[in-house]
């Protein structure tokens, strides 16, 4: 791994959004902001120096080449933004089954109304004992009494 100084360093203005994400990222990982975007950098450097390869060639090619050598940075451009999808696709399934089994959790651990709560569900409130709340001392004292 390079030491700091051999680094350069670059100003980055990020759009609120994007620095609000980058952010959470960074809180999630325990990180700071300048990590997680060096590490997002060096996860899209081979793809962007096959881009800057083919955008060269296309620069310093004749008329007749330059029609493939566009149609290859196209195809290049596209896969990339495939697998950027299907990254964000799997990180969404993983989202949701994380969803699925704090639900599931949470139904098995807690019942009906944990379950309800978790979902954002109201849960209704049940009425308590009625009259003047001896029902339990009852309960016990038909206890005592088939005990004894």
């Amino acid at each position: 791994m390079p030491n700091q100084s051999d680094r350069k360093r670059v100003l980055l203005s990020l759009q609120p959004k994007l620095y609000e994400l980058v952010t959470r990222v960074a809180r999630a990982q325990g990180k700071s902001r300048a990590k997680v975007i060096h590490e997002l950098v060096q996860e899209v450097a081979p793809a962007l120096e096959r881009i800057v390869v083919l955008s060269e060639l296309y620069a310093n090619a004749a008329a007749a080449p330059k029609e493939g050598l566009r149609r290859a940075l196209t195809t290049v451009e596209e896969s990339l933004h495939q697998a950027a999808d299907v990254a964000g696709e799997q990180m969404d399934a993983l989202v949701d089954l994380h969803m699925r089994d704090t639900m599931r959790t949470a139904k098995a651990s807690q019942g009906k109304d944990a379950h309800r709560a978790a979902k954002g569900a109201p849960v209704p409130r049940r009425p308590g004992p009625q009259g003047k709340g001896r029902g339990g001392a009852v309960k016990r004292s038909r206890r005592a009494k088939r005990a004894g």
